[in-house]
């Protein structure tokens, strides 16, 4: 039967490595929505470009472009609204990730506090063993002597 302790580490490593794989889904989900804001700011710089680019100043150009202005601002509107839901998820999941290490690292250390209780508890019978080689070796070197 595998020792408790040993399981225990085991599955916490595991729900690090969950924690871990689902920060870098939110990281990943982040990095999306950062793309598509730049993808519709490049996309209204480039209109704004071509507006003040034309030499006649048209209102059927406003009207031409004016809805999908306005549509473009609506789309960053949305992005920016899920960038800040990616960044509040990506936040949620690195306190996660460090609640997950932290008790990790405690059971591992219980382990290895235990192993050093153990060794110590060695260190001390094997000292035990030899003071009573000891004390017998003296007891038949000393005729008469008995303790």
């Amino acid at each position: 039967m595998a020792d408790p302790l040993q399981r225990l580490l085991r599955l916490r490593r595991q729900a690090v490595e969950q924690r871990r794989l689902a920060l870098a889904d939110c990281l990943r989900t982040e990095v999306d929505a950062a793309a598509a804001i730049a993808a519709i700011d490049a996309r209204l710089h480039l209109d704004q470009r071509a507006a003040a680019d034309l030499l006649w100043n048209e209102p059927r150009f406003a009207t031409m472009t004016g809805p999908g202005r306005e549509r473009s601002q609506t789309q960053r509107a949305a992005a920016l609204a899920a960038l800040a839901e990616a960044e509040a998820r990506s936040a949620a999941a690195r306190a996660q990730l460090a609640a997950a290490r932290a008790e990790a690292e405690a059971v591992a250390s219980l382990l290895d506090a235990r192993a050093e209780l153990a060794r110590r508890l060695a260190e001390r019978q094997a000292e035990h063993a030899l003071d009573d080689v000891v004390r017998s070796r003296l007891m038949r070197s000393r005729p008469g002597r008995h303790q």
